[in-house]
């Protein structure tokens, strides 16, 4: 009887691995699955990351273009306030320009 019982809890033993193994199986199985679906729709995200970059990048020249005609804008600007400085510069003859003398302080 002892041989019938140790046969019987070996083989509830193997079934118990076997069915481990199977449930294992399927549950690597769906990890496969779940994987390769979340790599799709990770390439997926991907591509519509990729476009959105290119559309972004093929209207980067013309903003750009406007951005550097109102620099230009703002560079003759400064431009003529630096020619407007050489001017009062010229007329004192390279020396200090006028400014009001100061008033005497009252003690």
């Amino acid at each position: 009887m002892a041989f019938l019982d140790k046969f019987r809890d070996e083989l509830g033993w193997i079934t118990l691995q076997t069915n481990r193994e199977y449930h294992m199986g399927l549950k690597l199985q769906g990890l496969a699955a779940k994987y390769a679906k979340f790599a799709h729709d990770a390439e997926f995200e991907a591509e519509m990351l990729d476009s959105k970059i290119e559309g972004a990048a093929a209207k980067m020249p013309a903003v750009f273009s406007g951005a550097h005609t109102a620099f230009d804008a703002m560079a003759r600007n400064v431009d003529g306030i630096e020619a407007a400085f050489k001017a009062v510069e010229s007329v004192t003859n390279g020396g200090p320009a006028l400014v009001p003398p100061k008033e005497p302080q009252s003690s």
